[in-house]
């Protein structure tokens, strides 16, 4: 099981991923929390992953969307710097950038 953002029929939406079935909330859910972040800030989890009054969706007809909309952060880590690749143990990674060697 799985929580998921995605858009099907053009109208963005989100629910469950059990089986390669997308099982949606119902309007009632959906008119309390209207995406995926808001279901986590209200810590109401539990209740989306019981809630079975909405549509189901088969995973071929949908389009997958960033799990949560509009973060208030981005966390990323990088590796970008030669002494920090080497301090971490790891092997540069190859790739071409014009004008350096």
């Amino acid at each position: 099981m799985r929580l998921t953002s995605f858009e099907a029929g053009g109208r963005k939406t989100y629910g469950v991923l059990e089986d390669n079935v997308l099982r949606e909330p119902g309007n009632a859910f959906r008119s309390r929390y209207t995406d995926l972040r808001a279901v986590i800030a209200g810590d109401a989890v539990a209740e989306l992953l019981e809630n079975d009054d909405g549509e189901s969706h088969a995973v071929a007809n949908i389009e997958f969307l960033p799990l949560i909309p509009h973060p208030d952060k981005i966390l990323c880590v990088g590796v970008n710097y030669r002494s920090h690749i080497e301090e971490m143990g790891r092997v540069r990674a190859l790739f071409w950038q014009p004008g350096r060697p």
